[in-house]
């Protein structure tokens, strides 16, 4: 059995845009496809207590425990997904929106994004909605806004590996244009083959979430 709870929407399996999610009588009664490799197999998870929901194997994405985002996200119109695996807190915290329905709402937005300006108009709808974001839900946006940044440059995977980070890509024309730009200001992309590209990082910034995603923001926007 997997363990999954609301502080980690990338464990509850959700496909594609979540249209799957069928939410029927409350927040404990709903149902969705989760993912296993490249086969969707049907679940039915159950809610344990007020916050946990358990389900069989075959989850889209198990980050370690407390120490991951790990959000995994699939868009219709680019088939493969978009994997961010990168520390720091991801979430829509319940002390920050209760309503279940409308965090499955939001997470179901987030997928379906493809442009930063959608990510944007959600976050302003979020802030007038329930208030000013948490650090954990101002998170959630950025790695949203990464990813479809990640989508533009023809990258597949954003991950964090002892002393770089490791994108996995399928369009080298557009890694190598990175890769020059990032050399233009003193950053270093190495380019290993047609598929795999890394940046070396000093440790401090891969030890420190917030200083992590701001170095990989300020690549990326170099293109």
């Amino acid at each position: 059995m997997v363990r999954c709870d609301e502080r980690r929407p990338h464990l509850l399996g959700l496909r594609e845009n979540l249209a799957d999610v069928r939410i029927n009588r409350g927040p404990a009664d709903f149902s969705f496809h989760a993912i296993s490799g490249l086969h969707t197999q049907p679940r039915t998870p159950r809610r344990t207590d007020d916050r946990t929901i358990r389900f069989s194997k075959g989850t889209l994405w198990h980050a370690g425990k407390g120490t991951s985002a790990g959000i995994r996200f699939r868009n219709p119109a680019e088939p493969p997904p978009v994997i961010i695996d990168l520390p720091g807190e991801a979430w829509l915290p319940r002390d920050y929106c209760a309503d279940f329905r409308a965090k499955i709402d939001v997470y179901r937005r987030l997928s379906r994004a493809t442009a930063e300006r959608q990510v944007a108009d959600l976050a302003a709808e979020l802030s007038d909605r329930f208030g000013p974001l948490p650090d954990e839900a101002r998170r959630l946006l950025d790695f949203a806004k990464l990813r479809c940044r990640a989508i533009d440059l023809g990258i597949d995977s954003i991950t964090r590996h002892p002393g770089m980070i490791m994108i996995g890509h399928h369009d080298r024309q557009r890694i190598d244009a990175l890769r020059q730009a990032a050399a233009k200001k003193g950053r270093v992309v190495r380019v290993v083959d047609q598929k795999t590209a890394v940046v070396p990082l000093h440790a401090d910034t891969l030890a420190d979430p917030n200083k992590l995603l701001a170095s990989i923001r300020s690549l990326v926007d170099l293109a």
